[in-house]
């Protein structure tokens, strides 16, 4: 679309396989606008997010980070 601004989605999922899911899922609706970033842990989002703008964060439930445990 002429005249908008791009969005970035930042999803933080430790799933490759979920990741890319969501990924053709983005393909196939032609989501041309949203720049989808990914990244597997928190960490990663925090530096992700301050070194540029994010517009829209997707947490999956549960990623794990390294000083985090899993539920079991």
């Amino acid at each position: 679309m002429k005249g908008t601004a791009r969005k970035t989605l930042l999803l933080v999922e430790d799933n490759l396989g979920d990741a890319s899911l969501l990924r053709e899922t983005f393909n196939e609706l032609s989501l041309h606008d949203t720049q989808l970033v990914h990244v597997k842990r928190m960490v990663a989002a925090e530096e992700t997010s301050a070194a540029a703008s994010v517009d829209m964060l997707l947490l999956a439930p549960g990623p794990a980070d390294d000083n985090t445990a899993r539920p079991h």
